[in-house]
């Protein structure tokens, strides 16, 4: 008998499968990237996404800023550093299996030795002697395997406690499910819920500086934060952070 997490797997994969099909007809045959149009974007929406994007805010100022503070505070530097270490080792198979799907066998390789160092002499991720080793944390996911694969990103879009995507990114998460090790786990709603509130307060602590930084300064947050957020996507989809060190917010809460 078919559990409801059973259903929603099974759902997880036919969309999966779906989305292969539609984006096979889609991608550019020259297979050179799609990358974002920063000074033109495509934000149709911007009304709505301005109002979603206050009260994304507001969420952050009353909510997730001061948790992430008490987070910083109260947890051992030792247990946040497991914490992130299993968070990135449990999210390396999407990135292996998305720059395989890219064809990119440089960073195929980077991916896949950091797995195996962090499985072996990390002992399943606990610790990151990869990153000492010369192979620092380094994410794909699906979005950037469909820019790849020439897909444009489509319309700009602020969801709700999620933050900035574009109708591409939207697709890639989607897929990405069917990648994820939480997928195929026990318990896996509680499981999901929890590396997301985690990978929140992460990101939050680890970027407090900069975004209050950034609050105080920007004529306009939100198209400061659009601005931001695609030239990520950009430098992602150029494997930017492998090549060069950049100074982007890291938009990659997993």
């Amino acid at each position: 008998m078919f559990t409801f997490e059973d259903t929603v797997i099974h759902k997880i994969k036919l969309t999966i499968c779906l989305f292969f099909v539609m984006v096979s007809g889609c991608a550019s045959v020259d297979n050179k990237p799609a990358l974002s149009d920063v000074q033109n974007v495509d934000d149709p929406y911007i009304g709505w996404n301005r109002g979603v994007f206050a009260f994304n805010s507001a969420v952050d100022e009353y909510a997730l800023a001061p948790a992430s503070k008490i987070y910083g505070y109260v947890t051992p530097k030792v247990v946040r550093y497991i914490v992130t270490n299993e968070i990135d080792y449990l999210q390396s198979p999407i990135s292996i299996i998305n720059s395989a799907l890219q064809g990119d066998w440089d960073v195929f390789k980077h991916t896949t030795a950091r797995f195996f160092i962090n499985t072996t002499v990390g002992g399943l991720g606990l610790l990151d002697p990869a990153t000492e080793f010369g192979f620092k944390p380094h994410y794909e996911d699906f979005g950037q395997t469909l820019a790849v694969w020439g897909v444009d990103d489509g319309m700009y879009y602020m969801a709700p406690f999620i933050g900035p995507l574009t109708l591409r990114d939207v697709g890639g998460k989607v897929t990405d499910l069917g990648f994820s090790p939480f997928t195929y786990m026990d318990n896996t709603a509680y499981i999901t819920s929890t590396k997301i509130a985690l990978d929140l307060l992460e990101f939050r602590e680890r970027n407090f500086d900069t975004i209050e930084g950034l609050k105080s300064s920007s004529e306009d947050y939100y198209a400061t934060v659009r601005s931001i957020y695609l030239q990520k996507r950009n430098s992602d989809i150029m494997n930017d952070d492998i090549k060069t060190q950049n100074d982007f917010i890291d938009f990659d809460a997993k």
